[in-house]
């Protein structure tokens, strides 16, 4: 998984999923931030925002929030607030730190794009042991058309099955 790093995240709670919609909206039209995460409380009565890019995009993205308070009611807007240089663990909060089984997987990518020729050789055999394994598993051909013809003509001259009535 590919995870971004972010030198600041935003946070915003705001009454109401509609105000928040809009607040969004705002933020990613003013500056170059991106969506972290966005939690619905309360039935979409209490939303909590969490934007994440550089010190200056995150500052301009909050104020940009503030600046929507005529338009979504500033007693909406509960929490507004940007955070530079979170601790890492915030960031592990939000899943936004690399933990050691991505690390193990970026320098196990990385090892593999240096010895491309012997990868291709060990793939070329999972290949032919896959189409093996398919061809084993394959479900059996249907018969031919004339055999279905002859199937249809048999059923057809069985005694067909009669209903019982209510007396």
């Amino acid at each position: 998984m590919n995870k971004k790093i972010f030198s600041a995240i935003g946070v915003v709670e705001i009454n109401f999923f509609t105000n928040a919609l809009i607040a969004l909206d705002e933020m990613l039209k003013a500056s170059d931030v991106h969506l972290v995460s966005c939690e619905k409380k309360l039935g979409g009565r209490m939303v909590t925002i969490i934007v994440g890019g550089d010190t200056s995009s995150v500052n301009a993205a909050i104020e940009a929030v503030y600046a929507t308070g005529g338009r979504i009611g500033e007693k909406n807007i509960k929490v507004a607030v940007a955070i530079s240089n979170p601790h890492p663990e915030i960031k592990r909060l939000l899943n936004l730190a690399e933990d050691k089984q991505d690390k193990q997987d970026n320098q196990d990518n990385q090892a593999q794009n240096i010895s491309a020729e012997p990868a291709q050789s060990v793939q070329a055999e999972d290949s032919a042991d896959q189409a093996e394994k398919s061809a084993d598993e394959a479900p059996a051909a249907e018969p031919p058309q004339e055999a279905q013809d002859n199937a249809k003509q048999t059923n057809q001259t069985q005694k067909p099955k009669t209903r019982r009535t209510k007396s």
